[in-house]
């Protein structure tokens, strides 16, 4: 009899241990953040790092740019290529969390298909990605964007969090 007390005392500690741990569950959520002009975004958390700690942020294999403005601000969403009845594939957002990034001031933009939105060129040019290779300035990459979804870029950061190549997918 008193081992069967003892362990039903401790099974009930055990419990009231377990549902409060529980309970603190949703208090740890993660944390909204604004688009401001205080940081850039770390794109694996969606938190803030101020612009005096850069944080190295992880390359995005394909995203979808919302926004992009002539000087060079980014807003973007981490997105994955899923598979479509039309075209073989579509691009959807992972989840809503905007980034806000700048481009570096050497910062590469690629299309597969030239600059000039509704006047693609002649031939692709890929790499062996499928990444556009043909260089455009930042007016006409701003330009092609957000309406090129489909295109999905890839983009990489240095270690300031800033944008150094964004190269847009071939999408048929």
């Amino acid at each position: 009899m008193g081992i069967a007390r003892g362990t039903g005392l401790v099974g009930v500690g055990a419990a009231l241990l377990l549902l409060s741990a529980c309970a603190g569950i949703g208090k740890h959520s993660a944390p909204s953040v604004e688009p401001s002009a205080r940081g850039v975004l770390d794109a694996p958390t969606g938190t803030a790092v101020p612009s005096n700690q850069p944080k190295p942020l992880a390359d995005v294999p394909v995203s979808i740019v919302t926004a992009m403005t002539a000087d060079g601000e980014v807003r973007w969403l981490t997105a994955r290529f899923v598979t479509a009845r039309t075209n073989n594939r579509t691009v959807e957002a992972v989840d809503q969390v905007e980034h806000i990034s700048r481009l570096a001031p050497d910062a590469v933009l690629l299309s597969p298909e030239g600059c000039t939105p509704g006047k693609g060129s002649a031939e692709l040019v890929l790499d062996d990605n499928g990444l556009g290779t043909v260089l455009c300035s930042v007016a006409e990459y701003a330009a092609l964007t957000p309406t090129w979804t489909e295109y999905a870029p890839a983009i990489s950061f240095n270690a300031a969090g800033e944008i150094t190549k964004m190269a847009n997918h071939y999408h048929p």
